[in-house]
């Protein structure tokens, strides 16, 4: 089962890096683990209330969800994502952070599907 944090905080203060990484996560789903439950369609042009409330809010069962954004040093940011659901699973992704706010992803510090 899949615990939304309440990363909203964070991600409103990292509003340019929180859009970076979704940008990346769909651009390179096929390369990113666990990518295919990433939808290729995410509209990330949504006003950033809107995004967190289609990401994370409500019933998640079968929908993909962000549920972790933080910033774990200078430089350094992870986001959690998942799907709850029999084929679902879920990815913490690590990346680095440039000064200009545009982020190059690092490493999984775990993913998985559930069956």
């Amino acid at each position: 089962m899949i615990t939304v944090l309440d990363y909203a905080p964070t991600a409103r203060d990292n509003e340019a890096v929180f859009r970076a990484i979704l940008k990346d996560l769909v651009e390179h789903r096929d390369d990113r683990p666990i990518g295919n439950l990433i939808p290729k369609d995410l509209n990330l042009g949504l006003p950033l209330e809107e995004l967190l409330e289609m990401l994370s809010a409500g019933a998640r069962y079968n929908k993909f969800t962000i549920y972790d954004f933080r910033r774990t040093a200078p430089g350094r940011a992870v986001i959690g994502f998942g799907k709850a659901s029999p084929l679902g699973g879920e990815a913490q992704l690590v990346y680095d952070v440039r000064e200009d706010n545009s982020v190059e992803y690092k490493s999984s510090l775990g993913a998985g599907y559930t069956f």
